[in-house]
């Protein structure tokens, strides 16, 4: 519905803030916008400079969070059934995830302040 349409919006903006840098969205590498079919009820980033990162936006007032920050084959629950499975490209993208807000209610004003930020990384 509108929501969905409003998430996909934010994150377009937001990839366009990032366009030319290391970092990129999840749901739209190497484009603007998000296809149709993405609700887009998390902005998921990666970068190779977490850490980096996620203290800019938070020194500039933005929330952070990180999403699957342990495998599934590294959850403890699981981890006895997984002993020696290395997934590379899984372990990686766990350490680059960081979250971002992306929920419709977030003014213009917010939306802006927030793509400053990502266009400054």
């Amino acid at each position: 519905g509108q929501a969905n349409t409003r998430r996909r919006q934010l994150l377009g903006r937001y990839a366009d803030a990032l366009a030319g840098r290391d970092e990129y969205f999840v749901h739209c590498p190497g484009t603007t916008l998000p296809s149709e079919d993405t609700v887009a009820h998390l902005a998921v980033m990666r970068t190779h400079r977490r850490h980096e990162v996620s203290q800019k936006l938070l020194r500039a007032g933005i929330s952070v969070g990180v999403h699957y920050p342990v495998p599934d084959h590294k959850q403890p629950v699981l981890a006895h059934k997984y002993l020696g499975i290395s997934l590379p490209i899984t372990e990686l993208a766990c350490g680059e995830v960081l979250t971002v807000p992306c929920y419709p209610e977030l003014s213009e004003g917010e939306i802006d302040m927030i793509c400053d930020v990502f266009s400054k990384l």
